[in-house]
């Protein structure tokens, strides 16, 4: 009985000290993190071990979303979002637009959460506001996956103004209630050309909006109509190739839907982006551009945009003379000059803190009596995406002595109410 007993107890030593050992290797293999919570940095840097080996951009970008969407579901959808953030500034900007790649790994990885869990898209944004995910990081990708799902799962989704009306002022903060009028013009053309139409079809999902609904709409749509990134995504169009015949094509194509009003002004607001990837991306010669808009307001349109994409753009083609000649057309003290600081600050800073030190660059280029109002949106941005005082101490030690008391010391307002506009970046 001795004996039985002994070997029992020998039996269950050899099998707690296995179990022990195994533990032990895993907690060394994975570096603590089963028991450790990771920082997003720390995250960011699993995440492209675990993807590197994945072959194509398609493929190691759909990877990534997956990955992130496992930490949105383990840590919170803000921690996801920084997670994102860490990423992108690490790996993400090899060759590549950065605030495109911000885009396009948040479109997929909020595309593979809303897979998850069929039928619960609004429940989804929710619990992404409730998780203080800020809806327009990364040109509102995050709402684009959302919204590009629900339109999948549901056979009789259709975009119309009953739609914009659910989901664009019913459901989201009345603070990216535009944005998402623009995504919806994305996926207007996607639903015409699933049904064998085309853009003129199109545009009449616009119909019953008005102001800036109407004209995000219209972008939307004219923007989907020249990038074709989710219409070759469906195979329902190919890339176009980008040359002179696109820009002649596009330009044309403006001028047949007219010449006046919201559309030709949400038309030009389009053309910039195509005119920059034709010549290299050269400020002079876009600005020069879009003063052949026809009107007034398209052509200042046109040149909003131009000042915004050339101020993401990756540092081999930012010429250091653009700090000064951004926004330079616009007179002191004018609504335009705040509008276009604003923009170019927004859609900088919104996508990638990496772009501060040029955003400073710029302020401190604009008039003296510009200055303020352009340090401001600086302000407001940092403190908007800071998670701590050290965090925003940090990022406002980089603005001249003056100036970095008020940014210290600022807090982001409510935007619904700020003077400051959030920015409009979309994919392309």
């Amino acid at each position: 009985m001795h004996l039985a007993h002994s070997s029992v107890a020998r039996k269950i030593a050899v099998v707690a000290t296995a179990l022990l050992l195994v533990g032990v290797s895993i907690y060394i293999l994975l570096g603590r993190s089963l028991f450790k919570p990771l920082s997003p940095a720390q995250e960011a840097v699993q995440i492209f071990e675990a993807c590197k080996h994945v072959s194509g951009e398609t493929g190691n970008k759909e990877c990534t979303a997956k990955e992130l969407a496992i930490v949105g579901e383990r840590q919170g959808f803000m921690f996801m979002g920084d997670t994102l953030t860490a990423y992108q500034r690490t790996y993400a900007n090899q060759g590549y637009r950065s605030y495109q790649d911000c885009h396009v790994l948040a479109h997929l990885t909020s595309h593979e959460l809303a897979s998850r869990e069929p039928g619960k898209w609004k429940e989804l944004i929710q619990q992404m506001n409730a998780g203080h995910l800020d809806p327009m990081r990364c040109g509102g990708g995050f709402l684009h996956g959302i919204i590009e799902v629900r339109a999948t799962q549901d056979p009789n989704f259709k975009v119309n103004a009953v739609l914009y009306k659910e989901l664009c002022t019913d459901t989201l903060p009345k603070e990216v209630s535009t944005s998402c009028a623009h995504i919806l013009g994305h996926l207007a053309l996607l639903e015409a050309y699933g049904k064998g139409y085309g853009l003129d079809n199109a545009l009449t999902s616009c119909d019953g909006l008005s102001g800036d609904f109407l004209f995000q709409c219209y972008n939307g749509i004219f923007m989907e109509d020249s990038m074709r990134t989710n219409l070759a995504e469906h195979e329902l169009a190919s890339l176009p190739t980008r040359n002179s015949a696109w820009l002649e094509t596009q330009v044309k194509r403006c001028h047949h839907y007219g010449d006046v009003g919201v559309i030709a002004s949400s038309c030009w607001y389009d053309l910039p982006e195509v005119f920059l990837q034709t010549h290299h991306y050269d400020l002079v010669k876009t600005y020069a551009f879009c003063q052949t808009a026809p009107t007034s307001d398209a052509r200042k349109q046109c040149y909003v945009r131009a000042s915004y994409l050339v101020a993401l753009t990756p540092g081999n083609l930012f010429q250091s003379s653009y700090t000064k000649e951004l926004c330079a057309a616009y007179a002191s003290k004018s609504k335009n000059l705040t509008d276009c600081m604003q923009q170019v600050i927004g859609a900088a800073l919104s996508n990638s803190m990496s772009s501060l030190d040029r955003t400073v660059a710029f302020c401190g280029e604009r008039p003296a009596t510009a200055q303020g109002t352009c340090f401001d949106a600086i302000d407001w941005n940092i403190a908007r995406v800071s998670r701590t005082p050290g965090e925003q101490g940090a990022l406002c030690a980089t603005l001249p002595a003056p100036y970095q008391e008020v940014c210290i010391a600022s807090k982001p307002a409510d935007p619904s109410t700020s003077s400051v506009p959030l920015p409009t970046v979309f994919d392309n």
